[in-house]
């Protein structure tokens, strides 16, 4: 109660900080690309900030940096002003800008004012602002939950996922009744998924195109000709600007429930409909990669190590007037710098079908099975080297009677307790980290091809697996143990599903299973790509 209490005041006052902030924060030419100015917010919790925001992403995609106030109530974006009017400063370029605009052949005839009232900003604003706890691609309220969602089965024989029109579905649980539909997002959720955004990025949840096929076709319905003034509404302009494969599902209870209730109703939904149809919705977790899970961001170390060696050895090759082979195509490969050295073959289709993989299950189980070929003979190497005289000849013993007495043995030797050195997979895969596993190199290529994932696993633990940070940059003694524990977790969690255990759950925490596939990938490289022949 204290929520919608504060949330109604809100309302009530925040009309005039719109004001005050539109009048206070108009900035001149110079100061328009600063770097914090259309970059995403990092925190929704400000009402006043976010609808400052709702109001930037307007002008960007209407081309109005400075909307008109209307009677002290609402903004008014003339379409393509800051084109027509000359907004960078650079008299050649306005005038380039200028003449592209006005001779556009799909552009309106008619000059387009698109309104919306501050109230209507900041009842948005208030929205984005009670989901701030959601991922960024879902809102949610006392009464339903929309995400977005992409279609993980689509089928050869019907039409692919889109908007063209919204499907509803009716159905009681109880004595709740529930409507789940799906297609065209609500303003609010597009317009959280363009704030969560950087730059001219905000605007690719939207199609410019559509906004003039949408006012094209109102002229035609009006009569409107060359020069005539028109006007409509800017979440009009929104919904029909939204990029028509950008689909989202909402349900909606006909009381107010709990979050857990909803989103129990919605997963329902999704079951019974991938059961009946064979139709699956995802969920989209990451704004950046609207229509699939970008699990493993291209990692092309040729373009680090030689690419201008590999610039010129394509543009010269045949160039001889034809006697050498033809003319290369520039694609990634066609130069290798390493040696093609054997490897062993089930190890190598392991690593192939981990790299091809689509999803963040299957990428990291694929490397962790690379990683698991290890990890018994590491832990036996480095026991027998702690014990040397008790070291049978040849490789570990297979027999589980001979196993245990060499453990038990070694362990006494040690004055440990047999549990303690024992073989197990946790046991197993720290030896492996602390014998074979240059952490070291593992930080260097994280820093060098995964953007941000070298911060991420100093700074974030995994929710789903109770796994602690682990700082790579250090060179702690212990760092090998807790780089295994937080894989071993992170693989625990997706492997079993025991009711009593802390689990991985598909979909939800997708991206955060994403987020630990490069550790577990370079960790498997290193074991299949020897130290000479890497580049």
């Amino acid at each position: 109660m204290a929520g919608e209490a504060a949330g109604g005041e809100v309302r009530q006052r925040e009309p005039l900080a719109v004001r005050r902030w539109w009048q206070d924060t108009r900035v001149d030419r110079g100061e328009r690309d600063a770097s914090d100015a259309f970059g995403p917010l990092a925190d929704l919790s400000d009402v006043e900030s976010t609808a400052a925001a709702i109001g930037q992403v307007l002008s960007m995609l209407l081309a109005d940096y400075e909307p008109l106030e209307e009677y002290d109530s609402r903004l008014v974006y003339h379409l393509g002003a800051a084109l027509q009017g000359g907004e960078t400063g650079e008299p050649d370029l306005d005038a380039a800008l200028r003449e592209a605009w006005i001779n556009a052949p799909d552009r309106p005839l008619s000059e387009w004012h698109v309104e919306v009232t501050f109230d209507e900003i900041v009842r948005v604003a208030h929205v984005l602002t009670t989901s701030r706890t959601r991922p960024d691609t879902q809102l949610l309220d006392e009464r339903s939950l929309e995400v977005l969602v992409r279609e993980d089965t689509p089928n050869p024989r019907l039409r692919n996922l889109r908007q063209s029109r919204d499907v509803s579905y009716n159905w009681q649980s109880g004595n709740v009744q529930f409507e789940a539909r799906l297609g065209r997002p609500s303003v609010a959720l597009l317009l959280r998924c363009a704030l969560r955004r950087s730059g001219i990025a905000r605007l690719h949840v939207f199609e410019g195109e559509r906004i003039n096929e949408f006012l094209l076709a109102a002229e035609a319905r009006q009569g409107l000709r060359p020069g005539d003034h028109a006007r409509t509404h800017a979440w009009r302009v929104l919904r029909e600007a939204a990029e028509p494969t950008v689909v989202s599902l909402r349900v909606t209870a006909g009381q107010a429930l709990g979050a857990r209730q909803i989103e129990d109703a919605m997963t329902a939904f999704r079951a019974r409909l991938a059961y009946e149809s064979d139709l699956v919705l995802g969920l989209v977790q990451d704004v950046d990669h609207l229509h699939y899970q970008h699990v493993q961001p291209p990692l092309m170390r040729q373009l680090y190590v030689g690419a201008p060696a590999a610039v010129e050895a394509i543009a010269a090759w045949g160039a001889d007037g034809g006697t050498a082979p033809p003319p290369r195509t520039g694609l990634p490969g066609e130069i290798l710098y390493g040696p093609v050295s054997l490897v062993d073959e089930e190890l190598a289709l392991r690593y192939l079908r981990a790299l091809a993989a689509h999803d963040a299950f299957s990428a990291f189980m694929g490397y962790y099975h690379i990683v698991e070929y290890f990890m018994e003979d590491a832990w036996y190497r480095e026991l027998s080297g702690r014990v040397p005289e008790l070291t049978p000849p040849g490789q570990m013993p297979t027999d589980a009677a001979a196993l245990r007495t060499f453990t038990r043995t070694a362990a006494g030797r040690l004055g440990v307790n047999p549990q303690e050195i024992r073989l197990t997979e946790r046991n197993a895969l720290k030896a492996l980290m602390r014998t074979t596993i240059d952490l070291q190199r593992v930080a260097t290529d994280l820093e060098r091809y995964f953007s941000g994932a070298l911060r991420h696993f100093s700074v974030s633990p995994v929710p789903f697996a109770d796994a602690d940070v682990v700082n790579l940059r250090t060179t702690d003694s212990d760092l090998p143990d807790r780089v295994a524990e937080r894989i071993y977790r992170v693989r625990n969690a997706i492997a079993h599903s025991k009711a009593s255990t802390t689990r991985y759950s598909p979909y939800t925490d997708d991206l955060h299973l994403a987020r630990e596939v490069p550790l577990v990938r370079l960790a498997a490289e290193q074991l299949m790509v020897p130290d000479p022949d890497r580049i």
